[in-house]
């Protein structure tokens, strides 16, 4: 999994946790914006995100 697929996973979790807040809607440009600020800050923090095998 690559640094764009995760940001993009980010990014659709930032949005549907938004959808059902109607007074703050937050567009898929900035979630991915948002996604990369988090990653971002993890990696500054040492921490990694990585995928594990499904079984």
């Amino acid at each position: 999994m690559d640094e764009h697929q995760i940001n993009v996973i980010i990014a659709t979790a930032i949005c549907e946790c938004e959808k059902h807040q109607s007074d703050r809607k937050v567009d898929l440009e900035q979630a991915k914006q948002m996604a990369k600020a988090v990653v971002a800050a993890l990696k500054d923090a040492g921490l990694q995100i990585d995928a594990v095998e499904k079984p």
